[in-house]
């Protein structure tokens, strides 16, 4: 290979295109290693600098592939328009890739050192993973989630596990690549057969032992008591939401234990409120027009819906706690429980403080300050539920913080409706179903638009339906 960066113009989109794909179509994980193969191998043969360019136009042009919604995104969601958008998707882009450059770098400098200095690969990305602060949580531990053995090590220790057993595969073939087919421009010194066979043998463990650990757990699920839940997917900004989802819920037959309406599907409502038994006083301690003043007459066992709290004096103007609501057959709030973790850009703008006007420019018009607790909520037959919203189920500490306190299952509420694009919902699934496996319990997501699904505790997807349709799916679950 040559160094200069204009004449391997091929290898750099094809690097690109096969990371992207991942992204974009199912089992496609092995696309994307091979992807990272052509880029270490590029950035091996090259000076550091050369290997940064290289590198970090690969790593930008596979975000562009992968995340080309953003764009879009941003314009739909945000003041900016047009020309703001394009600008503020460029510097996401750009800030992305980053750690693509310096991963070039790096892989050029170790190789120089000797070949074995490139198994060092392996922390550095992590590394970088794990701290470069970035909009959405991506790894590539997300882009083998359909070859249950490869995420298995997520018990262990967490999506970071993942990637780095994926890593090392990627450096191993690229190592064994070098011995088959050795560059002019290689290390100081050969790589060696050892070498290979202890990185190779590693990878095998690793596998060998997600297999084993995967069927252990599988046979774990086919015993025990179940919770029967229906989960009801309706976007709750459309005219008549309530009604379709009460309408979802009264069409479900036979004895229910939990009935789920997705993130934001109830009003706003007063932090003191205790029940809907009394629509009158609903209506003084809610803001107006709220449909949800009894949001489910019907509801013969429990109800986990999304709705918004104020305090005392936040009525129309805020601040907001974006909630979860457990509402029993009795009509009474028997838990909630608050997002903790607010998102970016979305319900927060980073140094508003010092740029107040960058508020209005990214149209965040709700004042939300974050909850604190995180107890699950108890049905009155003491299973405990775990709760996330919106996007805390791409966040590991929070999962991991309500099964810590005691949640037998882990259920999302999400409301995806400002999404318009499939391939944005398929992405936050992908960034959410590690959380299943890290905690070894069950997790449903109910999202509006969808993916309204159910993961077992290996990971996979054993039910969900379709985007964009209102429809109600039932699933009885094993609980901790």
């Amino acid at each position: 290979m040559s160094s200069s960066l204009v004449s391997s113009p091929f290898l750099i989109l094809l690097s690109a295109l096969l990371m992207a794909v991942a992204w974009l179509v199912p089992l496609a994980g092995p696309l994307n290693s091979l992807g990272w193969v052509i880029l270490i191998r590029m950035a091996i043969v090259r000076h550091r600098k050369a290997a940064g360019r290289v590198t970090g136009l690969s790593g930008l042009i596979h975000l562009l592939i992968a995340f080309h919604w953003a764009g879009r995104t941003i314009y739909e969601t945000t003041h900016l328009g047009v020309f703001g958008s394009i600008v503020g998707f460029l510097l996401f882009l750009v800030w992305e890739a980053l750690p693509f450059y310096g991963f070039g770098v790096a892989a050029s400098t170790l190789w120089r050192r000797g070949p074995n200095w490139i198994f060092l690969l392996v922390p550095i990305w992590i590394l970088a993973e794990r701290f470069w602060p970035k909009v959405f949580a991506w790894s590539i531990a997300h882009t083998y989630l359909d070859y249950p053995p490869v995420i298995q090590l997520a018990e262990v220790a967490g999506t970071s596990a993942v990637a780095a057993l994926v890593m090392l595969f990627n450096v191993t073939v690229v190592y064994g690549s070098v011995l088959i087919w050795p560059d002019r421009m290689a290390a100081s010194a050969a790589p060696r057969w050892r070498s290979l066979a202890a990185a190779s043998g590693m990878v095998a463990a690793c596998l060998i032992w997600g297999v084993v650990r995967e069927h252990r757990i599988a046979a774990m699920q086919t015993t025990g008591a179940r919770l029967r839940v229906a989960i009801v997917q309706v976007d709750p900004t459309v005219v008549g939401a309530i009604e379709r989802l009460r309408e979802l819920s009264d069409s479900v037959e036979g004895p229910v234990d939990l009935f789920v309406w997705p993130e934001s599907a109830l009003g706003i409502y007063h932090s003191s409120l205790q029940d809907f038994r009394d629509e009158q006083r609903t209506t003084e301690l809610s803001e107006a027009p709220n449909p949800a003043l009894d949001p489910y007459s019907n509801n013969r066992s429990h109800l986990l819906a999304g709705g918004k709290t104020y305090d005392e004096g936040g009525r129309d103007r805020g601040p907001y706690r974006n909630c979860a609501f457990l509402i029993n057959s009795e009509k009474q709030i028997v838990g909630r429980t608050s997002k903790r973790t607010l998102m970016p850009i979305g319900e927060y703008v980073p140094l508003e403080r010092l740029v107040p006007w960058f508020r209005e420019w990214l149209a965040v018009d709700t004042d939300l300050i974050p909850g604190v607790d995180y107890a699950p909520l108890q049905l009155s037959t003491g299973v405990k539920i775990g709760v996330t919203v919106c996007y805390e189920d791409t966040d590991p500490a929070i999962a991991s913080a309500n099964v810590r306190s005691g949640a037998d299952v882990l259920i999302g509420l999400i409301n995806a409706s400002a999404f318009t694009s499939p391939t944005t919902l398929q992405q936050h699934l992908r960034l959410a179903r590690l959380r299943a496996v890290e905690n070894r319990t069950w997790f449903l997501r109910c999202s509006s638009t969808g993916i309204t699904c159910v993961i077992d505790p290996n990971g996979r997807i054993v039910k969900q339906l379709p985007c964009g349709v209102e429809a109600v799916l039932v699933a009885d679950v094993p609980y901790r």
